[in-house]
């Protein structure tokens, strides 16, 4: 029984020593895209949502948010899941607003420290084309791609959740 006992202390000690208090393990800094995350993030440190559950409401009725959605989720896999939401004060909320000529989107995101809380995605409804959805949540979650979610912008999905908010990129 004690062999049993003491196996699990080192076992719990050993889990809590790779991933520390937030339970996101943090590998060599050799295995990280640190380059690539800096150029599709255009920061040197991590900023990002919170692990958990993050809601999107969707005042504009877009039918293929769930499948943007999912490809984002699929990229990250792990700590931090977007879902849609019919509360309209969810964390990213996604509305229809007249913006300046041949803008056909905008994003604003506010933070506490270098966590995200909130994102308001405005979609110029006279430019709205599916397009421009994937470009303004890869914003709203923390990446600048003027594309869709490409084999490359994945890996940078992944691993700018691996790392905690803050965590420098230099």
């Amino acid at each position: 029984m004690k062999k049993l006992l003491v196996g699990l202390v080192i076992l719990v000690l050993s889990v809590v020593l790779l991933t520390g208090c937030s339970g996101i393990v943090t590998p060599p800094p050799e295995e990280i895209p640190i380059d690539l995350i800096r150029e599709y993030t255009g920061r040197d440190y991590v900023r990002r949502w919170a692990n958990g559950v993050i809601n999107v409401y969707d005042e504009t009725n877009f039918e293929g948010l769930q499948g943007i959605l999912d490809e984002i989720n699929t990229a990250i896999d792990g700590p931090v899941v977007f879902q849609l939401s019919d509360n309209s004060n969810a964390q990213i909320k996604i509305i229809f607003e007249e913006l300046t000529s041949g803008i056909a989107s905008s994003v604003r995101i506010e933070f506490i420290a270098d966590e995200m809380i909130n994102a308001l995605i405005r979609i110029d409804p006279s430019t709205a084309e599916c397009a421009v959805y994937p470009t303004a949540l890869l914003v709203s979650v923390g990446i600048k791609a003027n594309q869709s979610i490409t084999q490359e912008v994945s890996v940078v999905l992944y691993w700018l959740y691996r790392l905690e908010p803050g965590y420098p990129l230099t």
